[in-house]
This record gives structure tokens, sequence and C-alpha cells, in this order.
């Protein structure tokens, strides 16, 4: 065999290598959105979850909240600091599900369900009086999507 004959055949292999080498690029990272997706959708939930457990295991923590979500001004300083933390921990895991949804995270299916519980939550006028008050300490991009369910200009 001469060797112009062997040069096309490492040429056609290492082609062939490059392919392979590719395909299984596409794969990992494939498998990478995945894994991706799963921890993002499983923070969020944790998030979610954890901020729910507060409320349920502390009844006098409860009864703030209730009281704040329908009017903040019925609570002395420190209840209105503790809701207006509570708060602020809410509208960080609705802004940690609108960035995760931007970036492909989350599917629409999801984003939907986020979306119709943070409308049925921010309804309640401590939230939205909470979120006029901290609104500018949110990434804009969070900012505009909240602020058109507040009918905030």
């Amino acid at each position: 065999m001469k060797l112009s004959e062997w040069a096309q055949i490492a040429e056609i292999v290492g082609g062939a290598a490059i392919i392979a080498s590719l395909v299984f690029v596409g794969i990992e990272v494939r498998e990478n959105t995945f894994v991706v997706r799963a921890q993002s959708d499983r923070a969020i939930d944790q998030q979610n979850v954890a901020l729910n457990i507060v409320v349920a295991e502390n009844a006098d923590f409860a009864e703030i909240l209730v009281r704040g979500e329908a009017d903040r001004g019925s609570l002395d300083p420190a209840e209105l600091a503790r809701f207006d933390n509570y708060c602020l921990a809410r509208f960080g895991a609705y802004e940690n599900v609108v960035g995760n949804f931007s970036e492909g995270f989350i599917s629409s299916d999801e984003f939907e369900i986020w979306t119709r519980h943070f409308e049925d939550r921010f309804r309640r006028p401590g939230y939205r009086q909470c979120w006029i008050n901290y609104r500018e300490g949110f990434f804009p991009r969070f900012r505009a999507w909240a602020d058109a369910r507040y009918d905030i200009d």
C-alpha cells in the first residue's frame, strides 16, 4: 500500500473520530441539560416547601401572615419586619422561577402553575404594598414581569 493510500485512510479515520466526538458531546450536553432542569425544579420546590413550613410550624407567624396579607398597617414594627422578610423570600422564589423559565430550565406548563400561584398570593393587599416598597431590589426582568401582574407602571 502506498503512503498516499495510508494518508487517505488516516484522514477517513480522523473524520470518523471527529464525528463520534461531536455525537458524544451532543449526548453529554443533552444529559447535562436534563440534570440542570431537574436540579432547578427541585431547588424551586425546596424553597417553596421551606417557606410553607415556616407558616405551618409557627402559629404566631401564621397569624402575622394572615393579618399582614390583608393590611400591613395592622402589624407592629417587629411583625412588619417578619412579614416583609417573608414576602421578600417569596418574591425571591418567584424571581428564580421567572429566571429559570427564561433560561429554559422549567417548562411552560410548570411556569403557568407558578404564575397562577404568584398571582393568587400577590392579589392580597399586603403583598402588593410590600412589592411596591421593595421592588427596586429585584432584577429588571422580574420587576417587569411582576409589575405587569400588579398593573404597576
